[in-house]
């Protein structure tokens, strides 16, 4: 995640969080189970409470997230966490997430050859979003499972359109 913070306004406070689970791979990730296709909300439930708690009472966030990372930031705006917007970076939606609010502000980055998730998938959320009232921003790339950099441009303008933290 640390690619992205380059291009975070500097007013803006950053945390950035671990998953809660060892991966294969060596990395770590937020919900055991089935990766895909997408698991249940449900799934990421441990992670979005865990979040919930280290949080405490802090002021409506921007929830950025790549992959895994980014179905988490779909569920904790879902789960009624304080959301200013959310950014889903190669990412995808859990199924059965429950409505997000309309208006919220959202910003999707995806590459058309991404093989880990399927552009469907991201095509399919950004529709299903906007079918929800959400402002969508939605960044589509030739790049694989990654932020191309044309899309972190846009994620940096999009960023800089919230008026900072006071």
């Amino acid at each position: 995640m640390w690619i992205f913070y380059a291009g975070i306004p500097a007013s803006f406070e950053v945390l950035a969080l671990r998953g809660l689970y060892p991966a294969d791979d060596g990395g770590f990730q937020w919900h055991v189970g089935r990766r895909w296709p997408p698991p249940e909300a449900e799934a990421f439930a441990p992670a979005v409470e865990a979040i919930r708690e280290s949080i405490g009472g802090v002021s409506p966030v921007i929830w950025v997230g790549f992959s895994q990372g980014a179905a988490l930031a779909f569920c904790c705006a879902a789960a009624g966490l304080p959301t200013r917007g959310v950014a889903a970076m190669a990412g995808y939606m859990t199924e059965n997430l429950g409505q997000l609010r309309s208006g919220l502000r959202v910003f999707w980055a995806h590459g058309r050859a991404d093989e880990r998730v399927s552009i469907e998938w991201a095509r399919l959320g950004a529709e299903r979003l906007r079918s929800w009232g959400a402002d969508v921003d939605y960044c589509e790339s030739d790049s694989g499972h990654k932020v191309s950099s044309e899309c972190l441009r846009r994620l940096r303008s999009w960023l800089a359109r919230f008026t900072a933290p006071s």
